[in-house]
Protein backbone atom coordinates (compact mmCIF):
# COMPACT_ATOMS: atom_id res chain seq x y z
CA UNK A 1 0.00 0.00 0.00
CA UNK A 2 3.04 2.18 -0.99
CA UNK A 3 1.01 3.94 -3.49
CA UNK A 4 -1.43 4.89 -1.02
CA UNK A 5 0.48 6.60 1.13
CA UNK A 6 2.48 8.53 -1.84
CA UNK A 7 -1.46 9.51 -3.25
CA UNK A 8 -2.00 10.71 0.07
CA UNK A 9 0.79 12.47 0.95
CA UNK A 10 0.35 14.35 -2.28
CA UNK A 11 -3.25 15.83 -1.43
CA UNK A 12 -1.82 16.59 1.86
CA UNK A 13 0.71 18.66 0.47
CA UNK A 14 -1.57 20.43 -1.79
CA UNK A 15 -3.58 21.46 1.15
CA UNK A 16 -0.82 22.99 3.11
CA UNK A 17 -0.05 24.84 0.03
CA UNK A 18 -3.99 26.22 -0.25
CA UNK A 19 -3.76 26.72 3.82
CA UNK A 20 -0.56 28.78 3.53
CA UNK A 21 -1.83 31.10 0.70
CA UNK A 22 -5.34 31.81 2.56
CA UNK A 23 -2.72 33.58 5.38
CA UNK A 24 -1.16 35.49 3.08
CA UNK A 25 -4.36 36.06 0.97
CA UNK A 26 -5.76 37.19 4.64
CA UNK A 27 -3.40 39.45 5.19
CA UNK A 28 -3.54 41.46 1.55
CA UNK A 29 -7.51 41.79 2.15
CA UNK A 30 -6.40 42.80 5.61
CA UNK A 31 -4.44 46.27 4.09
CA UNK A 32 -7.21 46.87 1.86
CA UNK A 33 -9.50 48.11 4.96
CA UNK A 34 -12.27 47.62 3.29
CA UNK A 35 -15.64 46.07 4.96
CA UNK A 36 -15.85 43.79 2.27
CA UNK A 37 -11.96 43.19 2.04
CA UNK A 38 -11.54 42.61 5.85
CA UNK A 39 -14.96 39.81 6.15
CA UNK A 40 -12.96 37.89 3.10
CA UNK A 41 -9.73 38.34 5.43
CA UNK A 42 -11.68 37.20 8.10
CA UNK A 43 -12.68 33.69 6.34
CA UNK A 44 -9.53 33.55 4.43
CA UNK A 45 -7.93 33.15 7.88
CA UNK A 46 -10.35 30.39 9.08
CA UNK A 47 -10.31 28.94 6.13
CA UNK A 48 -6.04 28.58 6.34
CA UNK A 49 -6.23 27.34 9.83
CA UNK A 50 -9.08 24.95 9.00
CA UNK A 51 -6.50 23.49 6.18
CA UNK A 52 -3.64 23.57 7.97
CA UNK A 53 -4.60 22.25 11.84
CA UNK A 54 -7.68 19.74 10.93
CA UNK A 55 -7.37 18.74 7.23
CA UNK A 56 -3.93 18.52 6.46
CA UNK A 57 -2.32 16.73 9.76
CA UNK A 58 -5.47 14.15 9.24
CA UNK A 59 -4.56 13.26 5.66
CA UNK A 60 -0.77 13.56 6.61
CA UNK A 61 -1.74 10.76 9.35
CA UNK A 62 -3.36 8.56 6.80
CA UNK A 63 -0.21 8.59 4.73
CA UNK A 64 2.20 7.79 7.46
CA UNK A 65 -0.35 4.37 8.10
CA UNK A 66 1.06 3.48 4.64
CA UNK A 67 4.75 4.26 4.10
CA UNK A 68 7.92 5.47 6.15
CA UNK A 69 8.09 8.67 7.23
CA UNK A 70 11.40 8.85 5.38
CA UNK A 71 9.62 8.27 1.80
CA UNK A 72 6.62 10.08 2.57
CA UNK A 73 7.69 13.57 4.40
CA UNK A 74 10.20 14.54 1.58
CA UNK A 75 7.12 14.40 -0.48
CA UNK A 76 6.22 17.72 1.51
CA UNK A 77 8.33 19.26 -1.25
CA UNK A 78 5.62 18.64 -3.84
CA UNK A 79 4.13 21.83 -1.88
CA UNK A 80 6.97 24.23 -3.04
CA UNK A 81 5.92 23.19 -6.92
CA UNK A 82 2.02 24.39 -5.80
CA UNK A 83 3.18 27.30 -4.85
CA UNK A 84 5.72 28.36 -7.20
CA UNK A 85 2.98 27.26 -10.06
CA UNK A 86 -0.08 29.31 -8.53
CA UNK A 87 1.25 32.12 -6.05
CA UNK A 88 2.03 34.18 -9.35
CA UNK A 89 -1.93 33.91 -10.26
CA UNK A 90 -3.54 33.64 -6.59
CA UNK A 91 -1.36 36.47 -5.14
CA UNK A 92 0.37 38.29 -8.01
CA UNK A 93 3.19 37.56 -6.72
CA UNK A 94 6.99 38.03 -9.09
CA UNK A 95 8.69 34.75 -9.94
CA UNK A 96 12.75 35.87 -9.72
CA UNK A 97 15.74 33.51 -11.18
CA UNK A 98 16.94 32.51 -7.84
CA UNK A 99 13.29 31.81 -6.47
CA UNK A 100 12.96 29.21 -9.08
CA UNK A 101 16.46 27.58 -9.08
CA UNK A 102 15.48 27.16 -5.57
CA UNK A 103 12.39 25.62 -5.99
CA UNK A 104 13.98 23.28 -8.61
CA UNK A 105 16.70 21.99 -5.58
CA UNK A 106 14.15 21.55 -3.68
CA UNK A 107 11.86 19.38 -5.09
CA UNK A 108 15.20 18.00 -7.05
CA UNK A 109 16.35 17.23 -3.52
CA UNK A 110 12.53 16.03 -2.10
CA UNK A 111 11.68 13.72 -5.19
CA UNK A 112 15.55 11.95 -4.72
CA UNK A 113 15.19 11.26 -0.83
CA UNK A 114 11.51 9.55 -1.71
CA UNK A 115 13.20 7.56 -4.72
CA UNK A 116 16.59 6.16 -2.76
CA UNK A 117 14.90 6.32 0.79
CA UNK A 118 13.93 2.89 2.57
CA UNK A 119 10.82 1.47 1.25
CA UNK A 120 10.54 -0.78 4.61
CA UNK A 121 8.14 0.10 6.87
CA UNK A 122 8.41 -1.58 10.53
CA UNK A 123 5.99 -3.11 12.38
CA UNK A 124 6.38 -1.24 15.70
CA UNK A 125 4.52 -2.71 19.06
CA UNK A 126 4.19 -0.93 22.22
CA UNK A 127 7.59 -2.51 23.45
CA UNK A 128 9.25 -1.70 20.57
CA UNK A 129 8.18 2.07 20.22
CA UNK A 130 9.17 2.49 23.77
CA UNK A 131 12.97 1.25 22.92
CA UNK A 132 13.02 3.09 19.87
CA UNK A 133 12.20 6.05 21.73
CA UNK A 134 13.67 6.33 24.87
CA UNK A 135 17.72 6.28 23.33
CA UNK A 136 20.61 8.52 23.95
CA UNK A 137 20.46 9.58 20.29
CA UNK A 138 16.88 10.71 20.33
CA UNK A 139 17.68 12.56 23.95
CA UNK A 140 21.03 14.10 22.22
CA UNK A 141 18.58 14.86 18.88
CA UNK A 142 15.43 16.67 21.01
CA UNK A 143 18.49 19.21 22.60
CA UNK A 144 19.93 19.77 19.80
CA UNK A 145 16.03 20.88 18.17
CA UNK A 146 15.51 22.77 21.01
CA UNK A 147 18.99 25.00 21.36
CA UNK A 148 18.30 25.24 17.16
CA UNK A 149 14.65 26.57 18.32
CA UNK A 150 15.71 28.84 20.92
CA UNK A 151 18.70 30.19 18.62
CA UNK A 152 15.55 31.33 16.57
CA UNK A 153 13.49 32.62 18.56
CA UNK A 154 15.71 34.90 20.95
CA UNK A 155 18.48 36.24 18.49
CA UNK A 156 16.83 35.90 14.44
CA UNK A 157 13.16 36.15 15.41
CA UNK A 158 12.92 39.64 17.00
CA UNK A 159 15.18 41.63 14.34
CA UNK A 160 13.90 44.68 13.29
CA UNK A 161 13.78 46.39 9.84
CA UNK A 162 13.69 49.87 11.39
CA UNK A 163 17.26 51.21 12.90
CA UNK A 164 18.18 50.41 16.12
CA UNK A 165 16.31 52.75 18.73
CA UNK A 166 13.22 53.23 16.45
CA UNK A 167 9.68 51.74 17.38
CA UNK A 168 9.49 48.05 15.64
CA UNK A 169 9.00 47.25 12.12
CA UNK A 170 8.85 44.06 10.16
CA UNK A 171 10.49 43.45 6.51
CA UNK A 172 13.74 41.75 8.13
CA UNK A 173 15.06 39.27 5.51
CA UNK A 174 17.04 37.25 8.31
CA UNK A 175 13.84 37.76 10.36
CA UNK A 176 11.81 35.96 7.86
CA UNK A 177 13.96 33.40 6.96
CA UNK A 178 14.77 32.48 10.67
CA UNK A 179 9.85 32.20 10.67
CA UNK A 180 9.95 30.26 8.32
CA UNK A 181 12.85 27.68 9.66
CA UNK A 182 11.33 27.66 12.98
CA UNK A 183 8.01 26.76 12.00
CA UNK A 184 9.30 24.23 9.41
CA UNK A 185 11.51 22.27 11.72
CA UNK A 186 8.82 22.18 14.22
CA UNK A 187 6.44 21.15 11.80
CA UNK A 188 8.89 18.61 10.04
CA UNK A 189 8.97 16.12 13.51
CA UNK A 190 7.01 14.27 12.39
CA UNK A 191 7.69 10.90 14.69
CA UNK A 192 5.10 11.41 17.23
CA UNK A 193 2.59 11.17 14.51
CA UNK A 194 4.38 8.44 13.07
CA UNK A 195 4.81 6.73 16.45
CA UNK A 196 0.76 7.02 17.27
CA UNK A 197 -0.29 5.41 14.34
CA UNK A 198 1.70 2.42 14.54
CA UNK A 199 0.61 2.14 17.64
CA UNK A 200 -3.09 1.94 16.34
CA UNK A 201 -2.10 -0.02 13.57
CA UNK A 202 -1.35 -2.65 16.00
CA UNK A 203 -4.19 -2.12 18.49
CA UNK A 204 -6.54 -2.79 15.40
CA UNK A 205 -3.86 -5.80 14.02
CA UNK A 206 -4.21 -7.59 17.31
CA UNK A 207 -7.74 -6.76 18.31
CA UNK A 208 -6.46 -5.94 21.24
CA UNK A 209 -7.45 -2.51 23.43
CA UNK A 210 -4.39 -2.83 25.71
CA UNK A 211 -2.09 -0.54 24.29
CA UNK A 212 -4.41 1.82 25.23
CA UNK A 213 -4.35 1.38 28.98
CA UNK A 214 -0.42 2.68 28.59
CA UNK A 215 0.05 5.82 28.99
CA UNK A 216 2.83 6.10 26.14
CA UNK A 217 -0.31 6.71 23.39
CA UNK A 218 -1.55 9.69 24.84
CA UNK A 219 1.94 11.07 25.38
CA UNK A 220 2.49 10.81 21.43
CA UNK A 221 -0.90 12.09 20.63
CA UNK A 222 -0.08 15.18 22.71
CA UNK A 223 2.87 15.30 21.17
CA UNK A 224 1.61 15.28 18.11
CA UNK A 225 -0.67 17.79 18.61
CA UNK A 226 1.70 20.06 19.68
CA UNK A 227 4.02 19.50 16.77
CA UNK A 228 1.25 19.83 14.17
CA UNK A 229 -0.32 23.22 15.75
CA UNK A 230 2.96 24.97 17.59
CA UNK A 231 4.04 25.62 13.93
CA UNK A 232 1.05 27.95 12.52
CA UNK A 233 1.81 30.55 15.14
CA UNK A 234 5.92 30.98 13.66
CA UNK A 235 3.84 30.51 9.72
CA UNK A 236 1.25 32.60 10.25
CA UNK A 237 3.37 35.72 11.06
CA UNK A 238 5.57 34.40 8.26
CA UNK A 239 3.13 34.55 5.79
CA UNK A 240 1.70 37.43 6.84
CA UNK A 241 4.67 39.62 6.13
CA UNK A 242 6.44 38.05 3.51
CA UNK A 243 5.43 36.78 -0.21
CA UNK A 244 4.07 33.22 -0.18
CA UNK A 245 6.50 32.39 -2.53
CA UNK A 246 10.04 33.20 -0.38
CA UNK A 247 7.82 32.04 2.84
CA UNK A 248 6.43 28.90 1.40
CA UNK A 249 10.25 27.38 -0.22
CA UNK A 250 12.35 27.99 3.23
CA UNK A 251 9.47 26.39 5.35
CA UNK A 252 8.91 23.41 3.16
CA UNK A 253 12.95 22.98 2.37
CA UNK A 254 13.11 23.29 6.40
CA UNK A 255 10.38 21.04 6.97
CA UNK A 256 11.76 18.44 4.97
CA UNK A 257 15.33 18.63 6.13
CA UNK A 258 13.80 18.27 10.16
CA UNK A 259 11.48 15.02 8.49
CA UNK A 260 14.71 13.48 7.31
CA UNK A 261 16.44 13.92 9.97
CA UNK A 262 14.30 13.04 12.77
CA UNK A 263 13.28 9.87 10.75
CA UNK A 264 17.13 8.34 10.43
CA UNK A 265 17.46 9.45 14.11
CA UNK A 266 14.44 8.22 15.58
CA UNK A 267 13.31 4.96 13.54
CA UNK A 268 16.92 4.30 12.13
CA UNK A 269 15.21 4.08 8.94
CA UNK A 270 18.54 4.09 6.32
CA UNK A 271 20.08 1.03 8.18
CA UNK A 272 18.65 -1.34 5.81
CA UNK A 273 19.80 0.57 2.62
CA UNK A 274 23.68 -0.14 1.34
CA UNK A 275 26.37 2.51 1.54
CA UNK A 276 25.72 4.47 -2.04
CA UNK A 277 21.92 4.73 -1.05
CA UNK A 278 22.71 6.54 1.60
CA UNK A 279 25.61 8.61 0.16
CA UNK A 280 22.67 9.29 -2.59
CA UNK A 281 19.83 10.18 -0.23
CA UNK A 282 22.28 12.54 2.04
CA UNK A 283 22.82 14.50 -1.36
CA UNK A 284 19.66 14.80 -1.83
CA UNK A 285 18.67 15.98 1.55
CA UNK A 286 21.87 18.58 0.82
CA UNK A 287 20.00 19.87 -2.68
CA UNK A 288 16.79 20.50 -0.38
CA UNK A 289 19.41 22.95 2.18
CA UNK A 290 21.08 24.41 -1.23
CA UNK A 291 17.96 25.27 -2.34
CA UNK A 292 16.69 26.96 0.61
CA UNK A 293 20.05 28.85 0.53
CA UNK A 294 19.57 29.42 -2.71
CA UNK A 295 16.08 31.41 -2.07
CA UNK A 296 16.98 33.32 0.98
CA UNK A 297 20.12 34.82 -0.02
CA UNK A 298 18.46 35.58 -3.76
CA UNK A 299 15.69 37.32 -1.29
CA UNK A 300 17.50 39.45 0.61
CA UNK A 301 19.21 40.71 -2.31
CA UNK A 302 16.81 41.38 -4.30
CA UNK A 303 15.58 45.31 -3.77
CA UNK A 304 12.30 45.91 -2.18
CA UNK A 305 9.50 47.65 -3.50
CA UNK A 306 9.75 50.70 -1.17
CA UNK A 307 13.68 50.51 -2.33
CA UNK A 308 12.43 50.53 -5.90
CA UNK A 309 10.42 53.55 -5.60
CA UNK A 310 13.16 55.82 -4.02
CA UNK A 311 15.29 55.31 -7.14
CA UNK A 312 15.84 57.39 -9.32
CA UNK A 313 14.44 56.64 -13.29
CA UNK A 314 17.69 56.12 -14.72
CA UNK A 315 18.18 53.35 -12.04
CA UNK A 316 14.98 51.52 -12.54
CA UNK A 317 14.44 52.28 -16.02
CA UNK A 318 17.61 52.40 -17.06
CA UNK A 319 17.27 55.96 -18.57
CA UNK A 320 18.52 59.25 -17.88
CA UNK A 321 16.09 61.44 -15.40
CA UNK A 322 15.51 65.30 -16.58
CA UNK A 323 17.33 67.73 -14.64
CA UNK A 324 15.83 69.89 -12.60
CA UNK A 325 15.51 73.40 -13.88
CA UNK A 326 17.46 76.49 -11.45
CA UNK A 327 14.26 79.00 -12.29
CA UNK A 328 11.40 79.40 -14.55
CA UNK A 329 12.63 80.86 -16.82
CA UNK A 330 15.31 78.45 -18.18
CA UNK A 331 12.30 75.92 -17.83
CA UNK A 332 10.21 78.26 -20.05
CA UNK A 333 13.30 78.78 -22.59
CA UNK A 334 12.75 75.00 -23.40
CA UNK A 335 9.43 75.14 -23.89
CA UNK A 336 8.30 75.19 -27.54
CA UNK A 337 7.60 79.15 -29.11
CA UNK A 338 4.04 79.70 -29.42
CA UNK A 339 2.66 79.77 -32.66
CA UNK A 340 3.44 83.75 -34.00
CA UNK A 341 1.01 86.14 -34.64
CA UNK A 342 -0.26 87.96 -37.99
CA UNK A 343 1.71 90.91 -37.54
CA UNK A 344 5.07 88.16 -37.11
CA UNK A 345 3.96 86.36 -40.13
CA UNK A 346 3.77 88.91 -42.75
CA UNK A 347 6.89 90.69 -42.54
CA UNK A 348 8.44 87.31 -42.76
CA UNK A 349 6.10 86.72 -45.86
CA UNK A 350 6.66 89.49 -47.70
CA UNK A 351 10.60 89.54 -46.70
CA UNK A 352 10.44 85.58 -48.04
CA UNK A 353 8.42 87.18 -51.45
CA UNK A 354 10.78 89.54 -51.95
CA UNK A 355 13.89 87.28 -52.05
CA UNK A 356 12.12 85.21 -54.30
CA UNK A 357 12.04 88.38 -56.65
CA UNK A 358 7.90 88.75 -56.52
CA UNK A 359 6.96 91.13 -53.78
CA UNK A 360 3.01 90.13 -54.57
CA UNK A 361 3.16 86.48 -54.92
CA UNK A 362 1.67 85.99 -51.69
CA UNK A 363 -0.57 88.77 -51.11
CA UNK A 364 -3.89 87.24 -52.35
CA UNK A 365 -3.40 84.31 -49.86
CA UNK A 366 -2.45 86.20 -46.79
CA UNK A 367 -5.29 88.68 -47.72
CA UNK A 368 -8.12 85.91 -48.01
CA UNK A 369 -6.77 84.50 -44.21
CA UNK A 370 -7.13 88.46 -42.52
CA UNK A 371 -10.89 88.42 -43.74
CA UNK A 372 -11.53 85.49 -42.41
CA UNK A 373 -10.41 86.48 -39.01
CA UNK A 374 -11.66 90.03 -39.49
CA UNK A 375 -15.35 87.73 -39.75
CA UNK A 376 -15.01 85.17 -37.27
CA UNK A 377 -14.13 88.45 -34.64
CA UNK A 378 -17.02 90.40 -36.29
CA UNK A 379 -19.28 87.38 -35.17
CA UNK A 380 -17.88 87.36 -31.77
CA UNK A 381 -18.28 90.79 -31.30
CA UNK A 382 -22.07 90.67 -32.51
CA UNK A 383 -22.92 87.84 -29.65
CA UNK A 384 -20.77 89.79 -26.12
CA UNK A 385 -22.83 92.82 -24.88
CA UNK A 386 -20.66 96.33 -25.61
CA UNK A 387 -21.45 99.03 -23.22
CA UNK A 388 -20.74 102.90 -23.55
CA UNK A 389 -17.14 103.85 -24.03
CA UNK A 390 -15.91 100.54 -24.62
CA UNK A 391 -12.55 99.88 -26.35
CA UNK A 392 -12.85 99.13 -30.17
CA UNK A 393 -10.92 95.66 -30.43
CA UNK A 394 -11.76 95.20 -34.00
CA UNK A 395 -9.09 94.99 -36.74
CA UNK A 396 -7.60 97.51 -38.24
CA UNK A 397 -9.41 97.94 -41.89
CA UNK A 398 -7.97 95.64 -44.92
CA UNK A 399 -6.00 98.86 -46.11
CA UNK A 400 -3.71 98.93 -43.33
CA UNK A 401 -2.67 95.41 -43.83
CA UNK A 402 -2.12 96.08 -47.15
CA UNK A 403 0.01 99.15 -46.68
CA UNK A 404 1.96 96.63 -44.26
CA UNK A 405 2.27 94.04 -46.98
CA UNK A 406 4.13 97.00 -48.75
Amino acid sequence: MLWLGICLAVVASMTGTAGKQCFRFSQLQTEKGTRPALFTAKVSLACGYLLNIIVGPLVDMGSYAFAPQSVIAPLGGLDVVWNTLSAPCTLGERLTPSLVWGCVLISGGATGTSFFGSKEDKAFDIEKLRDTLFRWAVLVYMLVLLAWLAFNMVVLIPRSAAPRGEPFKTGDKWRGLSLGMTAGSIAGNMFCVKAFVEIVQASIRESTGAYWLDWLPYALFLGALFFASSNLYFLTQAMREYEALFMGAVFEGTLICAACVSGVVVFSELEALQAWQVVIYWMAVLGVILGIITVAFGCMNAPDDAEDAEKAPEDVFGVEAPQPRESFQEAAADLPSPRPSVQSVLPRRSQRSTSTGCPFREVPHVVNEITKVRRSLRGASALSPTTEGATDTSLPPLTAWQETLK
